[in-house]
């Protein structure tokens, strides 16, 4: 057997599909998109031409609305002819309060007042008489079923064409206990459009109707009716302020004399024609405090320090880290002549020895240095606990000073308490009385020239074009919505596609080499008779025989030290063409004058006989069991010439047949008598017996079948075909479309087939 090179596919992890033919790194595949758009172009022109029509039929037929725009602006400031406050204020002017404006010109009250000054719950426009005996309504002549999503249409439209009667409208009963004046105004809000004029306080209100002049009409009333509304409210509202302060003012005037009267009687009685206010008692009261907390302070301080002193003591360590002590030019002066002392010592001792006169006095002198150290830390630390008591004695004094005068103060202000709090009373209702007294004159005063928050800028007039789109519009919005409708679709169907088409997909996907692509014979070309090893036979310069001849020839060439001579056809499922690719490229090789023998090794389904007839009295089985001789196994095709060993009916034990020695002893003889031998074997998913049969030939030949075998079974039959180690010397793509193939655009020597038609003799 010739030795199997290991494909490149299963040294990496398998692509997406849509991955092999993207464009350079982080840019778009103008190329791809563009021969997409080529293959498929037959359905978006489709898709395009009817939503075009659809849509151009719709702006044709509908019914012309106009609309009609007015406009007001909020005023948000007030004219004021004297400085005083209004008892309604003014607008402000802000984002919130026009969106306010635009939800009451909205409002169910408003638009209710609205339809019922203009009598708009007779209006038919409004109120269809959908409820009235013999009114008219269009129905779909089947009832809905079929032509339910054309109901959008216009009925005229529907109508003309036929896909809907007039019948009578049945009486709905939800319409029968319905108001006219609910039905007008739900119709009067779909056809009201309120709006803000960009960041301005301009409200715009454009109404629309098939009757030019009622839309202005309606427009103006809007208008008119929010200007109106406005200065109703503020009236109304003064009018209620002045009922309301004139009552309150009655009532305050006897709460101030209340008042009064009482204050008098509280000072009669308690003996208090006159205030004196402690205002010595505080100001006092008010300085101790002060100086108390400075000397609570003072004290928290001397007491730290204390404490630190005694923290150190008990610890045993020296005090001369203290900053009150380092802080005594006494003490700095006698450390420093210490140092002094401690350098000088150090030196002589280095020099004479500890013994020396001069050590000796040196050590004297810095001991005595050291004790007046000491005795001036003592000093330092006994002033300080000194201060501390000091400091504690006099919080201690002004804490009892501050009990005794606030104790003074005390009795004082028991007594002004009750008086003070009538006298605050009394001041409350005074100031409340002048108030509302003054509030009442302005407001009078307002009642003359209250103004609306609003007036109207621009009145509505008729308008003379109608607002609804023109018809090209339509056509254009359907062309570009079912474009894109068109174009989403065939993105969809290409992501889902995963059907292989070209060798350069196989290439790059599986790393198998494909060696040729197999046309696709129309009943056409076989004139209704013919089979396809036939029509081989009889077309030799065909492009389906040059390309059965160009595989055997690129199978040569990668073989070209041991050219295989057994040759397994198998393929990954059934139907993709493998049994008439066998018998065609035995024919081929016979026509080229090599001895070819076709084995058919598909026990189970056996199919050379459907494509050659005399195959189909085959004695294989017979021979393995020792029924039949050599002579009885080959059996020649009389028309076409070629030796065929085959099967009558399916095996019972196809793999105990192709496992066996017999079976191996066969292949051995066939080797001698013949160039080639071409063994149809039967599909590699689902059955093992390909698997069995990849251990008696040289190469496989991998058959899938275009724009059918999706990348899922190829590449499961080829990832069992590699845990086999078997031989697949590249694969064949078989019932290849050229023309439409041409239009893929996948690339690789197969994308030119189409352009060789003058070299071919079909």
């Amino acid at each position: 057997m010739v030795e199997q090179t290991k494909s490149p596919y299963y040294e990496r992890a398998p692509q997406q599909a849509d991955d092999v033919y993207a464009g350079e790194p982080g840019g778009i595949d103008i190329r791809g998109l563009f021969l997409m758009l080529r293959r498929r172009k037959g359905m978006l022109l489709s898709i395009v031409a009817v939503g075009t029509g659809l849509a151009t039929i719709a702006g044709a037929v509908r019914t012309p609305v106009y609309t009609a725009q007015a406009s007001i602006m909020i005023e948000d400031r007030e004219n004021k002819v004297f400085d005083v406050d209004a008892v309604v204020a003014g607008l402000s002017g802000d984002a919130a309060t026009v969106e306010t404006q635009i939800k009451f010109i909205k409002s169910r009250d408003n638009l209710e007042a609205i339809v019922r000054n203009n009598g708009l719950e007779r209006d038919p426009e409004l109120v269809p008489p959908v409820a009235q005996p013999g009114a008219r309504d269009v129905a779909f002549a089947d009832g809905g079923r079929m032509f339910g999503l054309l109901s959008w249409l216009p009925d005229d439209f529907l109508v003309a064409t036929g896909f809907a009667e007039e019948r009578e409208l049945s009486v709905d009963p939800d319409d029968v206990f319905r108001e006219p004046v609910d039905i007008a105004v739900a119709s009067f809000e779909e056809r009201l459009k309120v709006k803000q004029d960009g960041r301005s306080l301009i409200i715009d209100m454009a109404y629309s109707s098939t009757d030019p002049q009622k839309a202005a009409r309606l427009a103006n009333a809007t208008a008119e009716q929010y200007v109106e509304q406005s200065l109703d409210r503020k009236r109304s509202a003064t009018d209620k302020a002045n009922a309301w302060l004139t009552e309150r003012i009655d009532a305050l005037k006897i709460e101030l004399t209340e008042a009064e009267t009482a204050i008098e009687n509280y000072r009669e009685q308690a003996k208090v024609y006159e205030l004196q206010s402690g205002n010595l008692n505080e100001l006092e009261l008010v300085n101790i405090n002060a100086e108390l907390v400075r000397a609570r302070g003072e004290l928290a301080e001397r007491e730290a320090r204390v404490r630190l002193i005694n923290e150190l003591a008990s610890r045993g360590q020296g005090l001369d880290t203290v900053p009150e002590v380092m802080a005594s030019p006494l003490f700095v002066e006698l450390w420093r002549q210490e140092s002094i002392l401690r350098r000088q010592e150090t030196e002589l001792r280095a020099t004479y020895g500890e013994k020396h006169p001069r050590v000796v006095t040196l050590v004297q002198d810095r001991e005595e240095l050291a004790s007046r150290i000491q005795v001036e830390i003592e000093r330092i630390v006994t002033n300080l606990r000194n201060d501390a008591k000091i400091v504690a004695s006099r919080v201690a004094s002004m804490e009892a000073e501050l009990d005794r005068i606030k104790g003074v103060s005390e009795k004082g202000r028991q007594a002004e308490l009750p008086l003070r709090e009538l006298e605050r009373q009394a001041e409350a209702t005074r100031k409340l009385y002048e108030s509302f007294l003054q509030r009442q004159k302005e407001t009078r005063e307002q009642e003359a020239i209250t103004e609306a928050d609003a007036r109207i800028i621009a009145r509505a007039k008729p308008p003379s074009k109608p607002s609804t789109p023109p018809t090209l519009l339509f056509s254009a919005v359907g062309f570009t919505a079912s474009g894109m409708m068109g174009l989403l679709l065939i993105l969809l169907l290409e992501r889902l596609d995963r059907g292989v088409r070209s060798g350069k997909q196989l290439e790059q996907e599986f790393g198998v080499p494909c060696l040729g692509l197999v046309p696709f014979l129309r009943s056409s070309a076989l004139k209704g008779r013919l089979k396809p090893f036939q029509y081989a036979l009889e077309k030799p310069l065909s492009s389906y025989t040059e390309s059965l001849r160009s595989i055997h020839t690129a199978l040569r060439l990668s073989h070209i030290d041991s050219p295989p001579k057994v040759i397994m056809v198998t393929s990954s499922v059934p139907g993709e063409g493998k049994t008439t690719f066998a018998t065609s490229l035995a024919a081929t090789l016979m026509n080229a004058g090599s001895r070819v023998v076709l084995l058919d090794l598909d026990l189970r389904h056996p199919s050379v006989g459907r494509e050659i007839e005399a195959a189909s009295r085959g004695n294989l089985v017979r021979y393995m069991m020792g029924e039949k001789g050599r002579d009885e196994l080959i059996i020649r095709d009389e028309a076409s010439g070629i030796d065929t060993i085959s099967v009558s009916k399916p095996a019972s034990n196809p793999t105990s047949i192709l496992s066996s020695t017999r079976m191996r002893e066969l292949l051995v003889e066939l080797r001698d008598l013949y160039d080639f031998v071409i063994v149809d074997s039967t599909p590699v998913l689902g059955v093992s017996d390909s698997k069995l049969t990849t251990e008696l030939v040289d190469c496989v030949l991998f058959c899938v079948r275009w724009e059918k075998s999706t990348y899922d079974m190829v590449g499961d039959a080829l990832k069992e075909l590699h845990e086999i180690r078997a031989p697949v010397a590249g694969a064949v793509i078989t019932q290849v479309e050229v023309d439409r193939h041409a239009k893929y655009g996948y690339g690789g020597i197969d994308s030119y087939y189409s352009k060789y038609n003058k070299y071919y003799v079909d």
